[in-house]
């Protein structure tokens, strides 16, 4: 495979151009679309290619062929690219970055291939040849935010020969924002507080630039190297990203229909309890005055394809965190009619939160939550509240002792329908604002986590009897060991009551390490 890549990357190379490198504008004045220099807040024009409100049609992907989420495309396309079919080479790198799109070596063959299409462009065909050009750069810039070694050589060498033939284009769909990204990125890679505030404010300063724009051939096929770009850069910036119509209403009202059943069932278990106590529960937990939490288990309808493996919440999760991934909890937080404003906070810290007051590197996440909405949520029945950039380290307890009075980075709460997403870092700080409806307001809330990480703050594990006599230092200490003994317990209950345990569990066949999303 190795092999295989390196044949690929020498034969696109070879014919790379090489010309003086022009100077790059960094900031533009266009009137209403004007964006000052030094990161002051400014309109970002959203491109008329947009779709801005285009719905999700019943078959717009399911016709596509690659499907497979554990076949090497990139090694096919290798392959046929090694035998200069370009054209066919790239339909499967765009598969594999469909189902790898953390991987920075297959945008890299994404971007390579499309820059040796867009050579192959009669000089007369213009416009073709530089929107290539546009999604090749697209592609190579976000192999390299990958890590990609080979891919900044290749993309400084493009860029040039961009540059020089055709000086005056833009080298995306959307030229402001753009321009805004460059330099906010290079204000983030400062590590200073006043660079990171500042490259947030640049790119997040309201709710629609939160929002990540889909075309239409995103809705046909795997998504666009440009949206990707825009969809990494505004969680690793922003902490937050809205997808407009991601998900099919018959799959929302399917999960609204196991809610309303489910949540009925919680309150009448609520309206029997004594709530001077701990409303902490194994499957469910106030988070607020009036506002609960419920988790679901494993089971229809949050198996199917649809919703937990939705494309665009499965891409977006793999591309932030790798294609180890594991759902860490599938619940619904509801906010009763007038639950007043959440306090802030988030949902899990930094897994190194040391007593540092001063900026670290910024770290990838750890998980990514996804808010499905079981009903519009509107500014009056209570839309999730965000500080933008507070998952960046910026030291020990920064984002913590702020709110939305006195947050140094814009605080953003995007209105989302029925269809819609929401993602946002694990680490962002965020709450959920008031209720001032006359319905409750029910959120699905997916969290996706790398499977090594465990999160051991919102919930309890089922533990032992014997646990109630563990002091408190005993209780942390022991509660995953407590909780197996827990299972232990119960499976030597139901063999004594003749129960064969062993037709209730898995088969196996299987190796965890193997396991891949």
């Amino acid at each position: 495979f190795v092999l295989l890549l390196f044949v690929f990357v020498v034969f696109t190379t070879a014919n790379t151009h090489t010309h003086t490198t022009a100077t790059t504008d960094v900031c533009v004045t266009d009137g209403s679309d004007s964006v000052q220099c030094g990161g002051t807040k400014g309109n970002v024009r959203r491109s008329g290619k947009y779709s801005k409100d285009a719905a999700i049609q019943e078959d717009s992907f399911s016709s596509y062929e690659h499907q497979q989420f554990d076949k090497d495309y990139n090694k096919i396309g290798v392959s046929h690219a090694s035998a200069g079919r370009i054209n066919e080479a790239l339909q499967y790198f765009r598969a594999a970055a469909h189902h790898s799109p953390h991987r920075g070596d297959v945008w890299s063959n994404v971007g390579l291939a499309l820059k040796d299409l867009a050579a192959q462009v009669p000089d007369t065909s213009k416009a073709k040849k530089i929107s290539m050009y546009r999604e090749a750069v697209a592609a190579l810039e976000l192999a390299v935010f990958l890590e990609n070694e080979s891919a900044k050589t290749i993309l400084s060498n493009l860029e040039r020969h961009v540059r020089s033939t055709y000086p005056k284009a833009c080298m995306s769909v959307d030229c402001n924002r753009y321009k805004l990204e460059k330099v906010a990125l290079k204000r983030l890679q400062k590590n200073t507080v006043d660079d990171t505030v500042a490259a947030v404010k640049m790119l997040c300063p309201d709710e629609e630039s939160v929002v990540v724009p889909l075309r239409q051939n995103d809705l046909q096929g795997p998504l666009s190297a440009h949206s990707a770009r825009r969809l990494y850069i505004t969680m690793r910036v922003c902490g937050v990203a809205v997808i407009r119509n991601a998900m099919k209403k018959s799959v929302t009202d399917e999960i609204n229909a196991v809610y309303e059943k489910r949540f009925n069932d919680f309150s009448n278990r609520l309206s029997g309890w004594d709530h001077s106590g701990v409303l902490e529960w194994t499957d469910a937990a106030s988070r607020a005055v009036d506002r609960y939490e419920v988790k679901f288990t494993a089971a229809s309808p949050f198996t199917k394809p649809e919703v937990t493996a939705n494309r665009f919440i499965l891409f977006a999760s793999k591309l932030m965190l790798g294609d180890r991934i594991e759902v860490d909890t599938l619940s619904t937080v509801t906010s009763l009619p007038n639950a007043p404003d959440q306090h802030w906070h988030a949902d899990v810290g930094s897994i190194f939160k040391r007593h540092i007051r001063t900026p670290e590197r910024h770290l990838p996440p750890t998980g990514l939550v996804v808010i499905l909405p079981l009903v519009d949520v509107t500014l009056r029945n209570g839309p999730t509240e965000f500080m933008t950039g507070s998952h960046i380290s910026l030291g020990f307890d920064f984002w913590s002792e702020l709110d939305e009075n006195n947050c140094p980075t814009p605080v953003v709460k995007p209105q989302a329908n029925i269809g819609d997403v929401v993602l946002f870092d694990l680490r962002n700080n965020h709450r959920g604002t008031a209720n001032n409806s006359k319905e409750k307001r029910p959120i699905m809330y997916m969290s996706y986590v790398v499977d090594w990480f465990f999160d051991k703050v919102n919930f309890k594990d089922t533990q032992t009897r014997g646990f109630d006599s563990f002091n408190k230092q005993q209780k942390k200490l022991f509660s995953r060991l407590d909780h197996l003994a827990y299972i232990d317990h119960l499976e030597k209950l139901l063999k004594e009551k003749g129960v064969d345990v062993e037709e209730l569990q898995s088969k196996g066949g299987y190796k965890k390490v193997d396991l891949r999303t």
